[in-house]
């Protein structure tokens, strides 16, 4: 086992990333593994419960690693001076600027390239004859877990609730692409009526989270946010499906968030490929407005269809623990 295992992050803002450091940390803390993440301000995150150790990015210089990660690629040129005995660049976003430059430093081996899904795997592959070895994400089924039907929020007769990222601040989260699907869907007022878009998001990464101005959306619209962590399964196991547009996702939490929630899922490709089998355990979709659409529609009407991906899902889901993915990671670094 190793010793010291660290992490060198800009910030703890809630991100998918992060959200995999800490789960991570706190999986590894309880092996026994000295686990530290270190950022410039050296302080835990107020939104999540971790019992690994924290550190300024200095103090960890002070006493270096020996096993030391770094996902963000902005500070990838600090993570190969940085003092420690092995380096491991763990991909988590797909198309990013120095994504080229990481991926030749791999093939060199200046550096260990890890990737967080089989399709971020694929793409370094296919495009720079990278190797990254995978240490899939995973989904924590103690905090995602189908809620109890007396812990469902409660929906008129007849209602159909979407349910979505409300993320509108970056487009690569596809939130427009899922307000336009289900504004061109309640064009007709039999489905208006039905319908419901329920979104979220958190003002700790963008404190101007809200619906824009400009929005057009003709069914009821909730926007939700700063839901507790541990309250988010109410969020998407009250949702009759969970839409996700998502582009350059290398795992996409939100899915299979929702999945393991026991909600039936439409997503697009990206960050799901590990997870997501069209017909299967989802609906997976072009990006585009109008097959969202119709795959929403297409549940809206078929029940049965519903359940039975709902079902998959769920048991699909609870396949991806951080547990697992601790073990691949121990693996990589040969423990």
């Amino acid at each position: 086992m190793p010793r010291h295992v660290a992490v060198i992050i800009p910030n703890l803002g809630l991100y998918g990333g992060n959200l995999r450091y800490l789960e991570l940390g706190n999986e590894l803390t309880r092996r026994g593994v000295d686990f530290t993440i270190a950022t410039p301000e050296g302080a835990a995150p107020p939104y999540f419960d971790y019992h690994g150790r924290m550190a300024t990015i200095d103090e960890l210089r002070a006493d270096p690693p020996e096993v030391l990660l770094a996902s963000e690629q902005r500070i990838f040129p600090e993570f190969l001076e940085f003092p420690a005995d092995r380096r491991f660049f763990y991909f988590i976003i797909e198309k990013t600027a120095r994504e080229r430059e990481i991926a030749e430093a791999g093939r060199a081996g200046r550096v260990t390239l890890l990737a967080n899904s089989s399709g971020m795997r694929r793409r370094l592959s296919r495009l720079y004859r990278a190797d990254a070895v995978p240490v899939i994400g995973g989904v924590n089924p103690a905090t995602f877990r189908p809620p109890a039907d007396d812990e469902r929020e409660r929906k008129p007769p007849g209602r159909f609730r979407v349910a979505a990222n409300g993320r509108f601040s970056r487009r690569k989260k596809g939130t427009r692409i899922v307000v336009k699907a289900v504004h061109g869907l309640a064009r007709k007022r039999a489905r208006r009526e039905r319908l419901e878009l329920a979104l979220f998001d958190t003002t700790t990464v963008d404190t101007a989270a809200g619906i824009p101005a400009d929005l057009q959306c003709r069914a009821r619209l909730r926007l939700h946010r700063d839901i507790p962590r541990d309250s988010l399964r109410t969020f998407y196991g009250s949702a009759d499906v969970f839409v996700s547009a998502e582009k350059k996702a290398g795992w996409s939490n939100p899915t299979i968030e929702a999945m393991a929630c026991g909600c039936p899922v439409i997503c697009t490709r990206s960050g799901t490929t590990d997870f997501a089998v069209h017909g299967e355990t989802a609906l997976v979709v072009p990006r585009t407005a109008w097959h969202v659409r119709r795959a929403v529609r297409r549940l809206m009407d078929d029940d049965a269809l519903r359940q039975r991906l709902a079902a998959a899902g769920l048991e699909r889901a609870r396949t991806f623990t951080w547990e697992r993915t601790a073990d691949r990671l121990l693996d990589a670094i040969g423990y």
